[in-house]
């Protein structure tokens, strides 16, 4: 995740299992959900969360 002027914050494993890079595929028709969290400052604006799956094509998230 990175704000408007491109200060990265890190994604937070909370939990032993690998998080967001131990994921399953998704079968197609399929639904999912899925929590990352980080820590940003309070009133932090211009939040983009980008996601590029291995292999796959870039996502990006606006979060505030």
């Amino acid at each position: 995740m990175k704000n408007a002027q491109g200060k990265q914050y890190q994604l937070v494993v909370t939990d032993s299992f690998g998080g967001l890079y131990n994921a399953k595929f998704i079968e197609p028709g399929k639904e999912a959900s899925l929590t990352a969290v980080y820590e940003v400052p309070v009133g932090e604006t211009g939040l983009v969360l980008t996601h590029k799956p291995y292999g796959g094509t870039e996502s990006q998230f606006k979060i505030r």
